[in-house]
């Protein structure tokens, strides 16, 4: 949609790039609101972008996928956890050694 362009309805594609005024809904993968670009309505979309300039009045209601969220294996949440007085003593340490005597 150019700067100048002006569409009020429906729109549903893959990616939807807007540089003028958009009235209605917008359903797409991905969509870009331009710096001169404004939408007034509902986005579709897990991709937003807004530059500087642009104007979203209304809302995006994100389509993610609940499904696509997978647990980490035990082994992996181990790892991920650290004994909290290690990092504390570990600094401590740094600290008093870097001390001038």
């Amino acid at each position: 949609m150019s700067a100048s362009g002006h569409f009020r309805g429906t729109i549903h594609a893959k990616h939807i790039t807007i540089n003028g005024l958009i009235e209605g809904q917008c359903d797409a993968d991905a969509i870009d609101i331009l710096s001169q670009g404004k939408m007034k309505g509902v986005l579709n979309t897990e991709q937003l972008t807004i530059e500087k300039g642009g104007l979203l009045a209304g809302e995006n209601r994100a389509t993610l996928l609940t499904d696509t969220v997978v647990p980490l294996p035990e082994q992996n949440r181990a790892e991920t956890k650290q004994d909290p007085d290690a990092h504390h003593a570990d600094h401590k340490t740094r600290s008093s050694s870097s001390k001038k005597s």
